[in-house]
């Protein structure tokens, strides 16, 4: 934002449109500082002869605003503070003084900018475009949406054709769930820029909350025809592919988003898509999806994708010879991993492997989510080494938590069994 600078002529001729200000009057002292002021060529020797003149009593106002700008456009922002302040001070409502006040605040980040961008509104007799701007900006940014959008609006009827305005105005609608207003102002701002990147984000996000898909895409596909960078949007694109099915699609989207530079995907989100993706029995997706998640995630979240793996194998295939592979290669990450050792024994006891079995599954039923199935064919183990007592022993003491008629039958048939080998 570029600094006004105002001569005293300039100042009588705009006290004219400025309806809540007053500017102030011009002594002998400031016309004839001014005089050299405006003679001079160098910027130093403006700033020269204007700090000169700070040093006699009878300095106004004027003198003081017209350093501050110099101050300013240098982006001396503080020593253009306090001189827009001392200037203030001389004369409080010194519209321009206020005006570029704000504009150094707003330029520093300062919390003094909101009431300094309200008090030059206020002696710019509410009609100063920029201040309405910027006064719509801060609303916004204080998550005052209404309050944002009426200034939006007031700023609008002085510039009409303002992209950045009427984006704001957007964006306001939006938050404020007006989704098809937002939509509209979007596609009219399109109409004059169709690469106004942020236009294209606000249509695809009404799009998004009115649950109309397939535009929500079609916009982000024109978008990506157009060369520009979707990647903002794209995790919502691949969760809208995702919804209808759409894997490949999503998934290449999901991969891309885990690569950025700064990618902002949580790691469970993409770790939960595959479960989900495996569930749908879409298990060579499921599978391709793990790998990379394995690759590219950190040890903690890699562990998981192999996990996802394996359950995708089992579910693909209980007799795959890829499962003992995999169960090893968890193991040897996490040798307790509860999953891995239930895969394991599973395979071991298939193989009529019972010892081997039996560790794997003792290790497993530490797990509450195992301990059931693992104790149930831990029992099977020692039956298979004709252990009848320990597998009873087992029996008894899933019982004891599962309470299970058809447990204690099997235990009473057991036990017969055991009775009669004596």
């Amino acid at each position: 934002m570029k600094i006004l600078f105002v001569s005293f002529f300039i100042i009588a001729a705009l006290a004219f449109s400025v309806h809540a200000a007053t500017e102030p009057v011009m002594s002998a002292f400031d016309a004839k500082v001014l005089k050299k002021f405006e003679n001079a060529q160098a910027d130093s020797e403006k700033i020269k002869i204007l700090t000169d003149a700070l040093e006699d009593a009878q300095c106004g106002a004027i003198v003081y605003f017209n350093l501050a700008n110099l101050k300013a456009n240098a982006a001396d922002f503080a020593s253009a503070i306090e001189l827009y302040k001392k200037a203030l001070q001389l004369h409080k409502d010194f519209y321009l003084a206020a005006r570029n006040l704000a504009i150094c605040l707003l330029n520093t980040n300062s919390p003094d900018a909101f009431e300094m961008v309200k008090k030059a509104l206020a002696l710019s007799g509410g009609t100063d475009a920029q201040m309405l701007s910027e006064i719509a900006r801060l609303h916004f940014n204080h998550e005052d949406y209404s309050a944002s959008l009426a200034a939006c609006n007031q700023a609008l009827i002085f510039l009409p054709e303002s992209k950045d305005v009427l984006l704001l105005k957007a964006a306001n609608l939006y938050n404020l769930k007006n989704f098809n207003e937002a939509k509209n102002l979007a596609q009219n701002l399109l109409k004059n820029d169709e690469k106004f990147l942020p236009a294209w984000e606000y249509l695809f996000l009404s799009n998004l909350e009115i649950s109309d898909y397939s535009s929500a895409l079609s916009v982000y596909e024109s978008a990506q025809l157009l060369g520009l960078d979707v990647q903002k949007f794209g995790i919502n694109a691949a969760d809208i592919y995702l919804k209808l099915k759409l894997y490949d699609k999503a998934l290449a989207l999901y991969k891309k988003a885990l690569l950025a530079e700064k990618s902002s995907i949580s790691p469970d989100k993409l770790l939960n898509i595959a479960r989900l993706i495996y569930h749908e029995n879409e298990f060579k997706h499921a599978e391709d999806f793990a790998i990379f998640l394995e690759k590219n995630l950190d040890a903690e979240h890699s562990l998981q994708a192999l996990e996802i793996r394996l359950i995708a194998e089992s579910l693909k295939d209980p007799q795959s010879k890829e499962l003992e592979t995999l169960a090893q290669e968890i193991l040897q990450r996490d040798d307790s991993n509860p999953l891995a050792n239930f895969e394991l024994g599973k395979i071991k006891l298939q193989n009529s492997n019972a010892i081997e079995a039996l560790t794997c599954f003792a290790s497993a039923a530490k797990s509450q989510t195992y301990f059931y199935n693992a104790m149930l064919l831990k029992s099977r183990a020692y039956i298979l080494l004709e252990d009848f007592k320990n597998a009873i022993d087992t029996l008894k003491t899933l019982n004891s938590s599962a309470n299970s008629k058809e447990i204690l039958d099997f235990i009473k048939k057991l036990q017969a069994f055991e009775e009669q080998k004596k």
